[in-house]
């Protein structure tokens, strides 16, 4: 890390990632997402890349402040779409499936999933995948606020610094397990809907297929 003249601090991608207290494969992700991501240089040929840090939390402020009014709106529009249209998200009735051939399992199977597609298209239904990274954005943001605080006030009391920067280490490995763990547990979680959600088992599929 180096600073400016005005005391600017200007970090590498890695030294980066641990004040956002997020991985480096999440810190890429997130440079090839966001054009407008601040970057002072990129890197290449041997250079690192270099970022400053005042920059990067002011767009991420932003920008998080931004992804959560669109998604108040999507979630708005869910709401008053299945308030109108009950209808269109019925429960999964296993006794009417159960009685259903087949090849109407299949058309069931296929009218869900136009239903859906057509929702996300239109933004009346949210991606699963941009909920998640929502929230392990929400933590890793919090995770960054929360070490300033803790730091701020250790030095406040007149904590000898080798004893902040323990703690801030076990801090920063705590945060990151959280990050983690959040987000194989959001991984597992759509795992299991992803297979609740089907309507027949791979084996009826073929022979609804075979039957039309």
């Amino acid at each position: 890390m180096c600073e400016n003249n005005s005391e600017e601090k200007i970090l590498n991608k890695a030294e980066l990632s641990q004040v956002l207290g997020i991985s480096l494969p999440t810190l890429g992700n997130w440079i090839a997402k966001y054009e407008d991501f601040p970057v002072i240089s990129v890197g290449r040929n041997g250079a690192e890349w270099q970022f400053s840090a005042e920059k990067v939390l002011e767009f991420l402020d932003k920008k998080r402040s931004q992804e959560l009014e669109e998604l108040k709106e999507k979630e708005d529009a869910v709401k008053e779409l299945v308030y109108k249209n009950p209808s269109l998200f019925p429960e999964v009735d296993e006794d009417k499936l159960s009685g259903l051939t087949p090849k109407e399992k299949l058309e069931e199977y296929k009218l869900r999933e136009a239903i859906r597609k057509d929702g996300i298209a239109t933004g009346k239904l949210l991606v699963a995948d941009d909920v998640k990274e929502g929230l392990v954005f929400s933590f890793a943001r919090l995770g960054t606020e929360s070490r300033s605080f803790f730091k701020r006030v250790l030095r406040d009391n007149g904590i000898p610094s080798d004893i902040i920067r323990h703690n801030l280490k076990e801090y920063n490995h705590l945060q990151r397990k959280i990050v983690e763990d959040l987000q194989s547990e959001l991984n597992l979680q759509k795992t299991h809907e992803s297979e609740n959600l089907r309507l027949m088992p791979e084996e009826e599929n073929h022979e609804a297929e075979n039957v039309l």
